[in-house]
C-alpha cells in the first residue's frame, strides 16, 4: 500500500488538533490577551461557540486578568480629567469606543470613554438615583461613591454607595448601574461601630467589591463590611503592625476570593491577604515587603527624608499587580512581582494640586455575536 503523502498526514493532524474540543479551549486560553481572543473567535461558528462559553471565559479571566490600560488625572490646572494610556499592547488600539471608566464628581459621576473619536462626547454626566431620607436623622451623609464588579456580566457594571454615620453608627445604602439604569435603592440596618470613624469625606481605593461583599476602610484598627444580598453590616478586625491613616492602606481582589491589603508605613509597603469567607478575626497572613526607597532608585528625592514626605496610596490593581503610590503630587506606580517603579505622573505648574488617580482597565465580560443555530464549521 502506498504511504499518504506528507501534507496529507500534516493536515489530518492539524484537523484532529483542532477538531478535539478541549485541545482547542486549551490552545485558546493560553492566548495573551482579550483582543487575540477576539480575534480567534473569528475563524469559524465552532471556535465562536469555545470561546463565548461561560465557564471558558471564566477559565480566561483567571488566567488574563483585564489588562491596566492607563489611568485618569483629575487636577487643580486642568479643567476636565485626562486620560494617560501606559501600556502599548494592542488591546489599547482595539478596545471599543464604548468602553468607559468612570470619575467621581459633585454631585454626579463622570463617565469617560477615552477613545472616543470625538473628545466632546467623550465625557457624560451619571446622575445617582434619587435617594430618602435618612431613617435616623443622627446620621449624615459621609461619602457617595461607585464600587466596580469583577466583571460586567448580565450588564451589571457598577454599585453605588451612599454611607451615612454619626460617630460611632454608620447605615449603607447600595444601588446597582444595570444597563444604563438605576435598580432600586438597598439599605441597611444601623450598626454600632467598634471605634469612632476617621474624618475622611471620601474613600477612592478604601473601598471595595468582591465576592457579593463590600468592604470599606473607614475607621481605625478596623474594615467595615456589607453583605450585597443581605444587606447585613460586619467588621473585620486589622491585623497587629498595619498603620491606620487617611492615605496610607489600600484595597483590591485577590486570587482565590481572599481580599489584599496595601498598607504603606515607613516608606516600606507591605501587602497583606484574608480569605474573604472566613469568619475569624486573625486571618491576615503577610505576603511580601517591599522597601520603597530601594524599590525606587534613582527616581528616589534626597529631599523626601529630610522633608519627612508623605506617601499616599493612591490605587492599588487586582491580584497585587500594581500599586500607584502619590508623593509630594507626583504619582508612581509600582509592579509588585517584579519590585520596580516608574514614574507615571508630575505637575506641569508649581502649584498644581492633584485631585484624584482612576485607574482605566480592558472591559470584561467580552460581547461576542450571537450564534443562530447552523454548523460549527460555518465561517
Amino acid at each position: 500500500m502506498e504511504a499518504a503523502p506528507p501534507q496529507a498526514d500534516s493536515t489530518a493532524a492539524i484537523a484532529a488538533v483542532f477538531g478535539s474540543g478541549d485541545l482547542l479551549r486549551d490552545i485558546l486560553l493560553r492566548l495573551d490577551s482579550h483582543a487575540y481572543l477576539f480575534r480567534a473567535a473569528a475563524v469559524s461558528k465552532r471556535w465562536l461557540r469555545h470561546a463565548s462559553d461561560p465557564a471558558f471565559l471564566r477559565r480566561f479571566r483567571a488566567h488574563h486578568p483585564p489588562r491596566f490600560l492607563g489611568f485618569y488625572v483629575s487636577n487643580s490646572s486642568y479643567p476636565r480629567v485626562r486620560f494617560l494610556p501606559v501600556s502599548q499592547h494592542p488591546e489599547l488600539a482595539g478596545v471599543l469606543p464604548t468602553a468607559a471608566s468612570t470619575c467621581p464628581t459633585t454631585p454626579d459621576f463622570i463617565v469617560c470613554s477615552p477613545l472616543h473619536p470625538d473628545p466632546d462626547r467623550a465625557t457624560c454626566l451619571l446622575s445617582p438615583p434619587p435617594i430618602g431620607e435618612a431613617a435616623n436623622r443622627d446620621l449624615i451623609q459621609k461619602s457617595l461613591d461607585l464600587a466596580f464588579h469583577e466583571d460586567s456580566g448580565d450588564g451589571l457594571l457598577c454599585t453605588m454607595v451612599l454611607f451615612r454615620c454619626s460617630d460611632r453608627r454608620a447605615s449603607v445604602h447600595l444601588s446597582d448601574l444595570q444597563d444604563g439604569t438605576w435598580g432600586e435603592v438597598r439599605n441597611s440596618h444601623i450598626i454600632e461601630l467598634p471605634e469612632q470613624l476617621e474624618g475622611w469625606n471620601r474613600w477612592g481605593n478604601r473601598i471595595l467589591l468582591t465576592h457579593g461583599k463590600l468592604y470599606m476602610n473607614c475607621m481605625a484598627g478596623y474594615i467595615l463590611g456589607v453583605d450585597s444580598s443581605s444587606m447585613s453590616l460586619f467588621c473585620i478586625k486589622l491585623t497587629n503592625g498595619v498603620q491606620n491613616g487617611a492615605n496610607s492602606l489600600g484595597l483590591s481582589r485577590a486570587q482565590g476570593s481572599r481580599l489584599c491589603l496595601i498598607n504603606v508605613r515607613e516608606f516600606k509597603f507591605h501587602v497583606w491577604h484574608r480569605t474573604t469567607d472566613c469568619a475569624s478575626t486573625d486571618n491576615w497572613k503577610l505576603m511580601d515587603t517591599i522597601c520603597l526607597r530601594q524599590a525606587f532608585g534613582h527616581l528616589a528625592d534626597p529631599t523626601w527624608h529630610s522633608q519627612d514626605a508623605r506617601v499616599h496610596v493612591d490605587v492599588v490593581g487586582d491580584n497585587d499587580d500594581f500599586v500607584f503610590l502619590q508623593i509630594e503630587h507626583r504619582v508612581f506606580c509600582v509592579h509588585i512581582s517584579s519590585s520596580t517603579v516608574e514614574k507615571v505622573y508630575e505637575p506641569t505648574q508649581e502649584y498644581e494640586y492633584l485631585h484624584g488617580v482612576y485607574p482605566f482597565t480592558m472591559f470584561w465580560s467580552p460581547t461576542f455575536p450571537v450564534l443562530n443555530g447552523g454548523h460549527d464549521h460555518d465561517a
